[in-house]
């Protein structure tokens, strides 16, 4: 691929953000988990049968977001998604027609990294290369347990799309996380 191509706000989601699993990541640099996945970074109790979310199982807004977390959000953080028009399948990397496109306000959000996801045979998100089948400890990972470079995502996403993880197809993700006091 010449061209880059410009990623797509998909929405927002809420997440219990939880600490390196010692016993699991090997991965030292990581302290906390802040991958697409709910996997090791959960999700609200039964947030799913609220069926508030879109198609590809995000929040169009903030308030929707909130509003499966419930009156208390202690413990919860805000995070935003834009992903690539592109999906990575058995080493080969192909056009991806996005299923929704959001305009999302970043104002009070910061990009922490990129993550590599598989959506499993479902229209959700399920499960990242980096957290949920310890590719950080292949790939280089910051503390959020994210890539911090495009190239760098694009080629992970392009390797784990061959095998050795959750079967594919896979997508990069940018990844975004509310400031404090948001």
């Amino acid at each position: 691929m010449n061209t880059i191509p410009t990623p797509v706000g998909v929405g927002y989601f809420p997440k219990k953000t939880q600490p390196r699993p010692p016993e699991y990541l090997k991965e030292t640099k990581v302290e906390e988990i802040c991958s697409v996945s709910s996997c090791i970074a959960k999700a609200p109790a039964d947030y799913i049968n609220k069926w508030i979310h879109n198609d590809v199982g995000f929040y169009d807004n903030e308030a929707l977001a909130w509003q499966v977390v419930g009156e208390d959000h202690a413990g919860f953080e805000l995070y935003a998604y834009k992903v690539y028009p592109l999906e990575f399948d058995k080493g080969e990397v192909r056009p991806w027609k996005v299923p929704i496109q959001l305009h999302l306000d970043f104002d009070k959000f910061s990009f922490i990294g990129f993550d590599l996801v598989t959506r499993a045979g479902c229209s959700e998100f399920a499960h990242s290369a980096l957290s949920c089948n310890a590719g950080a400890d292949n790939f280089p990972v910051n503390k959020f347990c994210l890539m911090d470079k495009y190239q760098s995502a694009f080629q992970a996403c392009v390797e784990v799309s061959n095998g050795k993880y959750e079967p594919g197809p896979y997508y990069l993700f940018e990844i975004y996380r509310q400031k404090n006091g948001g």
